[in-house]
């Protein structure tokens, strides 16, 4: 049998052995290169800091996408608020009617909306709350909409509404 030094305490082992059976030192030049932890560490110094990377940059443009949607009262106006009532089957309803206006070069396919309703001394009566309006809202332009619903109280309360834009979906 044909002995070596282990290189890594010294002892006398097999010329054959990959692995000191004294301190588990690895003998061969790679395997002492790429050992698990060797492996590991390579592993965490590049590829965690590149996942670290991506995420940051998607997170940027998920929350610059979602300012555009959540924030759109800097860019879409709400006017010629007109309320209405009807009757649908057995029941009164209220109806608000306006235009909405888009300041921005993107186009919506839908708002969603919040309207808030007040009798003539000003006190809120009414709350039509998160009402979707699936309206096509173009690039610099302006669409009318219209929300229905069941008034709370006698509709000669009703003087005039809040109209306000929560949520508008980009087009595309």
């Amino acid at each position: 049998m044909n002995t070596k030094v282990c290189q890594d305490c010294r002892e006398s082992i097999d010329d054959e052995a990959k692995i000191c059976p004294h301190c588990h030192g690895y003998q061969r030049t790679l395997d002492r290169i790429f050992t698990r932890s060797t492996t590991a560490t390579i592993f965490q110094a590049i590829v965690w800091p590149a996942l670290a990377i991506w995420v940051i940059i998607w997170f940027q443009f998920y929350i610059k996408e979602m300012d555009v949607i959540y924030s759109p009262h800097d860019i879409i106006a709400v006017d010629n608020i007109d309320i209405q009532f009807g009757d649908d089957k057995d029941s009164r309803i209220i109806t608000i009617l306006g235009k909405l206006t888009n300041s921005s070069d993107k186009g919506f396919v839908s708002t969603s909306l919040n309207i808030e309703l007040y009798d003539a001394s000003g006190n809120l009566i009414d709350v039509l709350n998160q009402q979707a309006c699936n309206v096509l809202l173009p690039p610099s332009g302006s669409a009318t909409f219209r929300v229905s619903g069941q008034p709370a109280v006698d509709e000669g309360r009703y003087s005039s509404a809040k109209v306000t834009v929560l949520r508008a979906t980009p087009d595309g």
